[in-house]
């Protein structure tokens, strides 16, 4: 795609690309349109993905993944 990539991203990430994308809090259609609109090629939604049932991540990360809240903090 050849979009202008906003200010506010090129200072964070300064160097041209071919391929641009975010992720980061992206856990539905209206995150994945507004990471689009800002001008990337991508949204990543891994954290996301990791609680499917084709995910082989063991139950018991998946279940602390559930229970956490946005102040807990995961290591």
């Amino acid at each position: 795609m050849n979009k202008e990539i906003p200010p506010e991203i090129r200072a964070v990430y300064p160097f041209e690309s071919r391929w641009t994308d975010i992720g980061g809090g992206v856990s539905d259609g209206r995150g994945v349109m507004a990471v689009l609109a800002l001008g990337t090629d991508t949204a990543i939604i891994e954290t996301r993905l990791l609680l499917t049932q084709e995910c082989p991540m063991h139950e018991n990360v998946k279940q602390c993944l559930l229970s956490a809240s946005e102040l807990d903090t995961m290591h």
